[in-house]
C-alpha cells in the first residue's frame, strides 16, 4: 500500500461496496448503510480527492439502481465515456480556472500540477495519435535516446509520472485504437447486464463506478498497490454476484439421483 492514506483511502472506496451488497442481500440493510457511512468518514477524512470522488460516484450509483437497475448498469460506462471525451483537453483548464479564480480553491487538490501533468502527455498523445507509444511508455517518455524523435514544450519535471487519469493513460499508450477496444468491451459488459434485475448487480457497478470516478484524477493503471486493490475487489464482485447453486435435496438417495 501507499505510505500515505491516499492507498488506504482508495482501497476502502472500492471494496466497500461489494462488502454492503453481501450486507443488503442477507437482510441487513441497515448494517451496509452504517457500513457505507463509517468508508466515507474515512474516505473524506484523508488526504485523497479522488477516493471522495469514488464514494460519490458510488453513492450516485446505488441511487440511480434503486430507481432503475439499468441506470445503475449504465453510470460507470458514461463516466469512462466521459473520461475519454476529456481526457485531451484537461490540460487546457489551468488557464480557464484562472479567469474564474477559483484555482486556489483547488489548490489544497493538487490541480495546478495535474494540469500540468495532463497537457504533458496530452502533448505527446497527438505525436502518435493512432496506436500510442505502448505498455507503461509514461515512465520513459522522457528518454531522449529512446524517444528522440518526439519532443515536448512542457518542462521535462512532469516525465516518468502517471497520468493521473486512465483514459489519458490509455490514449497515451495505446492510442485511438486502444482507447475503441476499451469501449466496445464496457458495451458487451453494458449488455451483459442490462437485463439482470438481481440488487447485487447494483453494488457490482457501484465498485466499478468507484474506480472510474477515481481515476478520472488521479492514479496510473500499472501500479502494483493499484493492481492488487483491483483484484481484490474485484474477487469480492465476482462472488457477489455469483448465481448460489440450486440446494441439494437431502432426501433423494445417490441411487434415486442418479436414476431421475
Amino acid at each position: 500500500m501507499q505510505p500515505d492514506k491516499t492507498g488506504s483511502a482508495f482501497a476502502i472506496a472500492l471494496t466497500v461496496w461489494p462488502a454492503a451488497g453481501w450486507l443488503v442481500l442477507t437482510g441487513r440493510k441497515t448494517a451496509a448503510a452504517l457500513l457505507v457511512a463509517v468508508a466515507a468518514a474515512l474516505v473524506f477524512s484523508s488526504s485523497s480527492g479522488a477516493s471522495g470522488i469514488a464514494i460519490l460516484a458510488a453513492l450516485v450509483t446505488v441511487a440511480l439502481g434503486s430507481f432503475h437497475k439499468r441506470a445503475a448498469v449504465l453510470f460507470p460506462f458514461l463516466i469512462v465515456l466521459f473520461g475519454f471525451a476529456t481526457a485531451l483537453v484537461l490540460g487546457k483548464l489551468d488557464s480557464h480556472l484562472l479567469s474564474l479564480n477559483i484555482g486556489e480553491r483547488l489548490a489544497a487538490f493538487h490541480a495546478n500540477a495535474r494540469m500540468q501533468i495532463w497537457a504533458y502527455y496530452t502533448d505527446f498523445f497527438w505525436q502518435r495519435p493512432w496506436t500510442g507509444f505502448g505498455f507503461n511508455a509514461e515512465h520513459t517518455l522522457g528518454d531522449p535516446v529512446l524517444y528522440k524523435h518526439y519532443t515536448t514544450t512542457i518542462p521535462q519535471t512532469f516525465a516518468n509520472l502517471h497520468t493521473h487519469n486512465v483514459e489519458l493513460q490509455i490514449l497515451l499508450e495505446f492510442g485511438v485504437i486502444g482507447a475503441a477496444l476499451v469501449i466496445l468491451t464496457m458495451c458487451a459488459g453494458v449488455a451483459r447486464y442490462w437485463n439482470d434485475t438481481r440488487p447485487e448487480i447494483v453494488f457490482f457497478m457501484a465498485a466499478l463506478s468507484a474506480f472510474a470516478g477515481a481515476t478520472l484524477v488521479n492514479f496510473g493503471l500499472w501500479e502494483d498497490w493499484l493492481l492488487g486493490v483491483v483484484a481484490m475487489t474485484v474477487i469480492l464482485s465476482v462472488r457477489l454476484v455469483q448465481p448460489d447453486p440450486p440446494p441439494l435435496n437431502t432426501s433423494e438417495t445417490p441411487d434415486s439421483a442418479a436414476n431421475s
